[in-house]
């Protein structure tokens, strides 16, 4: 459907008009009716109009003036004229504007009919045209990208880049070329302003085009803005890129306009340069590999792998961390001290100067594996919960900040503390008697004349609540406790197999290598 605006200094002959056609029956929806120019060109600016149809002589401008006027603003609108003069004159200046009809009143109602068909129907394929442009436009946009994505990747070659490249007439020339990766960092952005991601990233791709654009005429630093396969911005920058100064102050112009006008805090981190287009996936990884500086670094901007190499942490300056409160926390199942000890370690982390990627990732792991072994859950238990997620650790270290790395972790660990504290408290009861009696003769049937529980179904309950049957984890408490008297004590191997719950030394021996990989001998 389209819009049509009646436009007569006649109110008679506007009613007329309105009622002489059904016009939605011809394709067209009144957008309005108007008594003079002016008002008509006030309805033409507050809302679409398609279709014009005006009497040619009105007091003020008249109706060929106002199609001249509006013919500026809105080129694609079609006209037809009213008159009731058959003046050739008249019907000559109307025809190099371009109009649809002259109609002579009073109206006819099937030349006016037949006039709103015809209009209808250019209007229909002119819009058919913008679409398969905007379709066209966009096909090569993508096409553009892809072909750039791949060269900064290094994964097309140099007889088909230069065949796509003039076709779409992509130029990455000058003394150098280098690749920038832009990552978001922070949305400042608050309730109903908050918009999805791929609009952001559109945005601060044309932030990056206008940038480079004016960079080229000025500085001789040009290039392209394209997506990532994540939610990252690659830059292909060419040009004189030997000034490192004078890249960093236009890639800080970029984060600047970014908080400027989109309220988005971005990182960005510089590959070295590399001497053409075709060398460029070398840039593109070493780029790639700082932006994960944005954990740490997020407050510089900008950073270049010559500073990436000045931050590195060196073997006097290691990050020290007492994991003693945690595992004291995560075993008592205080949840409120375990989440505040996660946020401090990663407070340290990005208080210290020095901090890696590498070194938020072991700090990560370390963090999960105590969590996961502190909690004891089963394997069923513990695949249901955030941490048995595939990918979760990806997922957390794809995080932006360290305060949200801390903070996923933190629900994690809560989750399985609540997991923990749900368990058959039964179970917990049996692995206190079994901690404190290891050394005696136990067994599923002594267990279950203790605890009134049907020795079956307690060993059952057992492997589902500790993920190991009753045996296995006896035998590893009990030569974790052979452990710390051979370390502890002056007790030979045979003195501390009896000690532990062994009366066959011989047997003593094979789980003991069993578990450990290693003899008794070894640890006195």
């Amino acid at each position: 459907m389209f819009n049509a605006l009646l436009v007569d200094d006649e109110p008679l002959i506007l009613e007329g008009l309105r009622y002489i056609v059904d016009w939605e029956e011809h394709g067209f929806e009144l957008a309005g009716m108007a008594e003079s120019a002016a008002e008509a060109l006030d309805l033409i600016e507050r809302g679409a109009v398609d279709l014009l149809v005006t009497d040619i002589r009105m007091p003020g401008l008249s109706g060929l003036e106002l199609i001249e006027r509006v013919r500026e603003r809105r080129p694609g609108m079609k006209f037809v004229i009213l008159s009731g003069y058959n003046d050739f004159e008249l019907v000559r200046k109307a025809a190099t504007l371009g109009i649809e009809n002259y109609l002579i009143k009073p109206v006819n109602k099937e030349e006016l009919s037949s006039t709103l068909v015809n209009a209808a129907g250019k209007l229909e394929q002119a819009r058919r045209q913008a679409v398969q442009q905007v379709y066209v436009r966009e096909a090569i946009d993508v096409l553009r990208d892809n072909v750039l994505l791949r060269m900064a990747t290094g994964t097309i070659g140099i007889h088909e880049f230069a065949e796509k490249s003039a076709f779409l007439r992509i130029g990455l020339d000058g003394p150098a070329c280098a690749v920038a990766i832009i990552r978001r960092v922070k949305d400042n952005l608050t309730g109903g302003d908050r918009s999805d991601p791929q609009l952001i990233a559109f945005a601060i791709r044309n932030i990056c085009n206008d940038v480079l654009a004016a960079a080229a005429t000025g500085e001789g630093i040009g290039g392209y803005a394209v997506d990532d396969n994540d939610e990252d911005i690659v830059l292909l920058l060419a040009g004189a890129l030997a000034d490192e100064k004078s890249v960093v102050r236009l890639l800080h112009e970029l984060a600047s306009h970014c908080v400027q006008y989109l309220k988005q805090e971005v990182f960005v981190s510089l590959g070295p340069p590399v001497e053409n287009k075709f060398a460029l996936a070398a840039s593109y990884r070493e780029a790639k590999d700082l932006a994960d500086y944005s954990l740490v670094l997020a407050d510089r901007g900008v950073l270049t792998s010559r500073e990436a190499k000045a931050q590195q942490v060196g073997p006097g300056n290691p990050l020290q961390i007492d994991f003693d409160e945690l595992q004291q926390a995560l075993l008592a199942g205080d949840r409120d001290v375990v989440a505040r000890h996660i946020r401090a370690v990663f407070a340290k982390l990005d208080g210290q100067e020095g901090t890696t990627p590498g070194l938020v990732h072991n700090v990560t792991v370390e963090l999960l594996y105590r969590i996961v072994h502190a909690t004891n859950l089963s394997p069923r238990s513990a695949a249901a919960s955030p941490l048995g997620r595939n990918g979760f650790l990806a997922g957390v270290l794809g995080r932006r900040t360290l305060g949200d790395i801390a903070d996923a972790i933190a629900e994690a660990a809560d989750d399985l503390l609540a997991q923990s504290a749900a368990r058959d408290s039964r179970i917990d009861e049996v692995l206190a008697y079994v901690n404190a009696h290891y050394a005696a003769e136990l067994s599923l049937q002594h267990l279950s004349s203790v605890f009134h529980i049907n020795a079956a179904y307690l060993g059952q309950q057992f492997k589902k609540e500790t993920g190991k049957l009753f045996s296995t984890y006896l035998n590893e408490y009990r030569i974790a406790k052979a452990i710390e008297l051979l370390q502890s004590s002056p007790l030979k191997a045979k003195e501390v197999a009896i000690k532990v719950g062994y009366s066959n030394p011989d047997y003593f021996y094979k789980i003991f290598k069993k578990i450990t990989g290693s003899y008794p001998s070894e640890y006195g």
